[in-house]
């Protein structure tokens, strides 16, 4: 695709195995698809990602938020609260293209693997607990415990990878009780710790997405943004009031191309 950053690689696949389902009459459940689409995006292009884009794409529903436990495919979609005010989605696109093979996102998921490794061999050390091979290492497999007692001996970007995993599994939760009651302005403020923990944590923002969001966090009517396109290239996804929509679109109109010509 000509633009990537809003799971178009994984939306395409999707949309090539349902044609093909459907010509050949084979049933297969929307659980079918994410996983052959997780699988011709991880042995086939060889990134490794997991089933995230592949769930939003065959799971979402309007005015829903989507839960997914990607260990056990078991899922929530939570309705938007009673009292949550009216929304848009603002998709704000930073003009870069990148295949994400080609980016640093294989090494971060390794980084973790490294992360989850080395708490792996201080609870050996001290507890006995058992070391996996490198590839199998999850660090949703470690608890958030053992990360708390570790945190300060992780060195460098293996700390700060491990940091973003555990605050954005927190953050997760309490998106999910933020948009159950309706809380627009909480939920929109995880978006914007989750943009800054991908930015200095995780470390896959780019300068113009960092541009948009500078632009987005000074705009009045933004209730929260964050990078999509797993932070290389893409877009800045953000929820906004409808009634600011074209001064926010002003807003960026007027800086980012200036910034990024």
């Amino acid at each position: 695709m000509p633009i990537g950053g809003l799971s178009l690689s994984a939306a395409v696949i999707a949309a090539y195995l349902m044609a093909l389902a459907d010509v050949n009459h084979i049933e297969l459940s929307k659980l079918d698809f994410i996983k052959y689409s997780s699988s011709a995006e991880l042995n086939f292009m060889g990134l490794k990602n997991g089933i995230l884009d592949q769930s939003a794409n065959m799971l979402s529903q309007n005015n829903h938020l989507l839960i997914m436990d990607c260990q056990s495919n078991e899922y929530e979609l939570i309705p938007k609260g009673e009292t949550m005010p009216d929304f848009e989605v603002v998709v704000a696109y930073s003009g870069v293209t990148q295949q994400l093979t080609d980016s640093g996102f294989n090494n971060r998921t390794d980084e973790c693997r490294v992360a989850g490794w080395f708490m792996q061999e201080w609870e050996n050390i001290y507890n006995g607990a058992e070391v996996t091979p490198l590839d199998n290492v999850r660090l949703r497999n470690i608890q958030p415990e053992i990360y708390e007692k570790y945190k300060k001996d992780l060195p460098g970007r293996f700390g700060r990878r491990a940091e973003h995993f555990y605050t954005e599994q927190a953050r997760v939760l309490k998106g999910k009780e933020a948009w159950a009651k309706g809380d627009l302005t909480a939920f929109g403020q995880l978006m914007y710790e989750s943009s800054d923990s991908t930015f200095n944590n995780y470390e896959t923002g780019i300068p113009e997405m960092a541009t948009i969001m500078d632009i987005l966090k000074k705009t009045e009517g933004v209730y929260g943004a964050r990078p999509s396109g797993a932070g290389f290239r893409g877009s800045i996804i953000g929820l906004v009031d409808p009634a600011h929509k074209e001064e926010i679109k002003a807003a960026i109109d007027a800086v980012f191309p200036k910034k990024t010509p």
